[in-house]
Parts: structure tokens; C-alpha cells; sequence
């Protein structure tokens, strides 16, 4: 791990699923998190935050008003992806406004001294309904050679994304995935299907023993039959579209604050 890598103090830190641009719910969400545990100076965010100047602006000011120092993306499927590929080309995180910041795909850094890794993107199955260049942009995809870098990332502990992996132990997302409520077209659920494949294949390489999602606004908390833990994040106007990720001797431990 390189020394200039990302560290995330702890011992406490909030980690949050799809805000989608929305300026009032966001600053709610912040606000929570102060409410809950004052301590807390990270936001981990899990995708389709969409970076708007008046966004940023809305939760800068929220994050000032809580003591929340960074608020650091893990980008989703749903943003503006011709303005941010650019700027993480490098590998490095690029900061966006004065709190906010995004990473590179895949990113190791560190929380309260655990590992953690970021593997953003996800493969959108409302693409045809929406206009390349626009408002969808191929960028999203989460590409083979991102996995590989990812699979040989080391030991660790946390992982956030903002797909799915494909065998989810969270029974809400499960049910999502099964009846395709929205009636998405075959091709747009194979393309996803593939998405999640890719992420269960870090996952299962990895091993972590939390994984935080957003995406497939099906809030629930699940454990796998070897013990590790999966955290499906409500998006905007949903239960439990934040969390608290605390970190001890004992080791992680996700605890759910007042809706």
C-alpha cells in the first residue's frame, strides 16, 4: 500500500447509499449521522451520488454544519461520467469541492487500520430509456481488467461498491432480482447479471468481512453461510440509506441509526 494512500481515522464512520443529487434529502441524511454518533468525520458513499456544482455546494454546507470533514464516493452507475473518468485516470482520488471526493477504480485505502476497497460502477437497466452522452455513458461498466486489479489487492477487510454481488444474502434484493419488479428488457438484466458477476468475483477472491452497496434500492442487511456480512443501502427517501460502520478490537460491526 502506497504511504499517500487515503486513511480514514475512525474509529466510527457513516456509510451512505444513492442520494441521486437530492439537496434536501442528503442534508437530512448528514445531519443524522451528527444526531447519531458527533464523532463521526467520514461519510463513505456508495454511488450515484451525481456531483451537480449545486450538490456539492448543498452538502458542503450540510457537512460543515455537522463536522464532517470528507464525504468520499465510490461511484455509482448513474453519473455524470464524461466530467469524472478524467479526473481518476491517475488512480488517485480527485477532490471534487471542498468535501467531497472520488475514487479511482479499484481503491485501497484504510479505515481505523483495516483495509478497505472500492470497486465503483454498475451496469444501468434503465439504459434504454436514456441518452448516451447524457444521461448514461459506458464509463459505468465495471470492466475485466478492473476486477483483476481488484482480485490482487491483498488483505481486506471492508468493501464497498455500489453493485450488488451476484449471490446475495440480503433477502430483499434477492426478491428484487428474481421477480425484475420494473420489467426491464433481457439484455439490460443480462448486462446486469454479468455486472454483479464481476463483483461477486472480487468478493469471493477477497473475502472482506463487510460488503456496502447501494444500487437496487432494496434496503436489508444479509450474512453469508461462511459469516460475512452484506449491507444493501436504501437510496433517497428509503429506510436505512445510511449506516454506521464501527470498528474495534473485536472487529466490524454495521449498526443501523434512526431513519
Amino acid at each position: 500500500m502506497r504511504a499517500d494512500r487515503l486513511t480514514l481515522a475512525g474509529p466510527t464512520v457513516a456509510v451512505a447509499g444513492d442520494w441521486h443529487g437530492n439537496a434536501a434529502w442528503a442534508t437530512q441524511a448528514i445531519a443524522r449521522i451528527a444526531i447519531a454518533d458527533p464523532q463521526v468525520r467520514d461519510i463513505l458513499h456508495a454511488g450515484d451520488f451525481w456531483p451537480s456544482p449545486s450538490f456539492l455546494a448543498s452538502v458542503d454546507a450540510a457537512c460543515a454544519d455537522a463536522g464532517i470533514e470528507r464525504v468520499i464516493v465510490t461511484l455509482g452507475n448513474h453519473e455524470p461520467w464524461a466530467e469524472l473518468t478524467p479526473l481518476i485516470t491517475d488512480g488517485q482520488p480527485a477532490l471534487l469541492s471542498e468535501r467531497v471526493w472520488v475514487l479511482p477504480r479499484p481503491y485501497v485505502f484504510t479505515v481505523a487500520g483495516l483495509p478497505a476497497l472500492s470497486l465503483g460502477g454498475a451496469s444501468s437497466v434503465d439504459r434504454q430509456w436514456r441518452v448516451e452522452g447524457d444521461s448514461w455513458w459506458p464509463d459505468e461498466e465495471i470492466t475485466d481488467d478492473m476486477v483483476s486489479r481488484a482480485v490482487h489487492a491483498g488483505d481486506v477487510a471492508i468493501m464497498i461498491t455500489h453493485e450488488s454481488p451476484e449471490s446475495t444474502p440480503v433477502a430483499a434484493v434477492a426478491a428484487v432480482l428474481a421477480s425484475n419488479p420494473h420489467g426491464f428488457p433481457r439484455a439490460a438484466l443480462l448486462a446486469s447479471a454479468a455486472s454483479r458477476a464481476r463483483v461477486s468475483e472480487v468478493w469471493d477472491a477477497l473475502r472482506p468481512d463487510v460488503l456496502f452497496h447501494g444500487h437496487m434500492h432494496a434496503p436489508g442487511i444479509g450474512k453469508t453461510s461462511d459469516g460475512r456480512t452484506v449491507v444493501s443501502l436504501g437510496c433517497d427517501r428509503q429506510p436505512m440509506n445510511v449506516v454506521l460502520l464501527e470498528v474495534s478490537a473485536a472487529g466490524v460491526h454495521v449498526r443501523r441509526i434512526a431513519d
